[in-house]
């Protein structure tokens, strides 16, 4: 998602709507921060800021494992997702 460097607002909503815990890398400094955590919740979604300013391009990406796409891509389909 270029351009977007707060990672708070996405993985809350996550959080909240999904009940995925989210963890935040921040490439500059390397540092991983949990953001949202809750020992019941199954699913897990990971979200890398970048800032490459040699390329003057800065963003974030949303890393998902196979099982948690899964589980975020059904419920796309059922329409749960806005």
């Amino acid at each position: 998602m270029k351009g977007w460097t707060d990672p708070e607002p996405i993985p809350h909503y996550f959080f909240e709507k999904f009940s995925f815990n989210s963890i935040v890398k921040k490439t500059k400094n390397g540092k991983f921060e949990c953001l949202t955590n809750k020992a019941e919740n199954k699913f897990q979604v990971s979200f890398i800021v970048y800032t490459y300013e040699e390329f003057d391009w800065t963003g974030m990406k949303v890393n998902f494992s196979v099982r948690n796409e899964a589980y975020f891509y059904d419920r796309i389909k059922k329409e749960e997702f806005d």
